[in-house]
């Protein structure tokens, strides 16, 4: 069972992403960490901050091989 307090940041981060901008990117890794600080093994957050890294690479605001090291090393938690 997830801790609801970090749930709710995971969907406020959903939604931040979703915008596909760099402050909602920025806002949603901070929610993200925020989330992973209450529930550090909750693999949907681990999931979506995978998510985060990747967007910010394609999206041209991460360096491509970064936001995809980074992904993966999210993805494997």
């Amino acid at each position: 069972v997830v801790d609801p307090r970090a749930y709710e940041l995971r969907l406020q981060a959903r939604a931040l992403a979703r915008q596909r901008n760099a402050e909602g990117y920025t806002r949603a890794f901070e929610l993200l960490q925020q989330a992973l600080a209450i529930a550090p093994a909750d693999p949907a957050t681990w999931e979506q901050l995978s998510w985060v890294y990747t967007s910010q690479a394609d999206n041209g605001l991460r360096p491509v091989a970064e936001g995809y090291r980074l992904g993966r090393e999210a993805a494997n938690q």
